[in-house]
């Protein structure tokens, strides 16, 4: 009897350590997804990311943009003029010469935004945009498409289409 006592009282504790350590790995788990799911940007919608980004473009904070944009080395990007670029850097260099530029200011407008499937939609909005040189004012009025993907669980844009409104 002695024995199964015994028996029993070890396989109890090991039970109950192979309880604690389950619970234990089950609570380091959640805590990790909720970590990574607080993260900025993993719960956002494509509405709220269009918020983010055009919010980084209003301030012309380059650093913002690129926290919306792909990490990837392609990135369509045909501008108000039909210039197209195709690669990243160059949408970054764009931008970054574009934000150095003074006297300029945009508003913009989210007209609708649909996710095609978990892994990628799109953000359609319009935007006014007035820049002064030399004296003389410019103004342009155009929509725009920003193409999303998600990469690591974050919405990012992919291709970037503006298409001017004549008045």
């Amino acid at each position: 009897m002695k024995i199964a006592r015994s028996v029993h009282r070890i396989h109890q504790q090991r039970m109950n350590d192979v309880s604690r350590r389950l619970w234990s790995a089950l609570c380091v788990a959640l805590l990790c997804l909720e970590l990574t799911a607080g993260q900025d940007g993993y719960r956002r919608t494509l509405k709220e990311i269009f918020y983010v980004y055009v919010d980084a473009v209003r301030r012309a904070d380059l650093e913002g943009i690129l926290a919306t944009i792909t990490e990837g080395d392609t990135l369509h990007f045909l501008n108000a003029s039909g210039k197209l670029t195709t690669t990243r850097e160059e949408y970054v260099s764009s931008h970054r010469e574009w934000f150095k530029e003074q006297n300029w200011q945009i508003s913009f407008q989210f007209v609708a935004a649909h996710e095609l499937n978990a892994g990628s939609g799109y953000a359609l909005g319009t935007f006014h945009y007035t820049a002064t040189n030399d004296g003389e004012q410019r103004e342009l009025d155009s929509y725009f498409t920003l193409v999303f993907r998600r990469e690591r669980g974050l919405w990012r844009v992919v291709a970037d289409i503006c298409t001017p409104i004549r008045r």
